[in-house]
């Protein structure tokens, strides 16, 4: 989450996949304002902990920037009953370390010596 903190640095509200909410019912409670009724994060819970903490750390109030959030409004309760998970699926560490500019360069160098070299499974 060190992009959250670093404002000149990779984005972290556009790489972000967002939060998802379900409710039992939305309404409107003016302009940019939804009131919901029992809400549930069901994904993104990280995130919210996230952006959460960030705010509690000091005097944010200059920080304008925006995140995806998902509303869905269902009243089927199978769907609303369900509990988030936080089980994501597993990485490798290669995985995670696939997109560092040097493996760029080994990419571009290897394509010019007529190779591929592939960056992550798949």
């Amino acid at each position: 989450m060190e992009s959250l903190y670093n404002r000149d640095g990779v984005n972290f509200w556009l790489l972000n996949n967002g939060i998802t909410i379900l409710t039992s019912r939305t309404e409107s409670a003016g302009l940019r304002r939804l009131e919901i009724e029992d809400a549930q994060v069901v994904n993104g819970v990280q995130t919210s902990r996230e952006i959460y903490d960030y705010f509690q750390e000091g005097d944010r109030s200059g920080d304008d920037r925006t995140a995806l959030v998902r509303i869905i409004e269902t009243q089927d309760s199978t769907i609303r009953d369900k509990k988030a998970t936080n089980n994501q699926n597993k990485m490798p560490a290669a995985s995670l370390r696939a997109t560092d500019e040097i493996h760029g360069q080994i990419e571009e160098l290897f394509k010019q010596s007529g190779f591929y070299y592939d960056r992550k499974e798949g």
